[in-house]
């Protein structure tokens, strides 16, 4: 059952990693190329934000306490408070910024503000940033076992 619970662990944080990733990477040409491509993107990304980010969310969160429940491990360990924690972040994050910083971005392409567009741009690649930093760190803590 644990070897169970780690892979479905792994994939979880490996689906929110690579949604991250992938969101960095091709974001700025779709945004660049504005029009009905950027508002398509935006809202596509304001989805993910939503569903995607939840499930896999959901997935790490259930897995590790799974882990925990399973294994040697105990809650007050750092290195799964860490773990908590950042998926909590994640959680309020996706619900509370990158939902609306979509939704602001559709906004400001649909209205062909240049301005706004490069603000979201802005305030969207530091919470990108900020949430992929703090998985990063987190994969290293579980790695690591810090606390123990």
């Amino acid at each position: 059952m644990r070897t169970l619970l780690l892979v479905l662990h792994l994939i979880g944080v490996a689906a929110w990693l690579g949604g991250n990733f992938t969101q960095m990477a091709v974001m700025p040409g779709l945004d660049r190329a504005g029009g009905v491509v950027a508002v398509a993107w935006h809202q596509a990304s304001g989805r993910m934000a939503q569903i995607y980010y939840s499930v896999a969310g959901t997935v790490v969160f259930l897995t590790g306490v799974g882990l925990v429940l399973d294994g040697p491990y105990e809650f007050s360990h750092a290195f799964v408070s860490i773990g908590f924690a950042v998926v909590i972040i994640g959680g309020v994050m996706g619900v509370a910024f990158f939902a609306p910083t979509s939704r602001a971005a559709v906004a400001a392409h649909e209205h062909g503000d240049a301005s706004a567009i490069g603000k979201v741009r802005q305030r969207f690649a530091i919470g990108a940033a900020i949430d992929t930093a703090l998985v990063i760190f987190t994969v290293y803590a579980m790695v690591a076992k810090l606390g123990v």
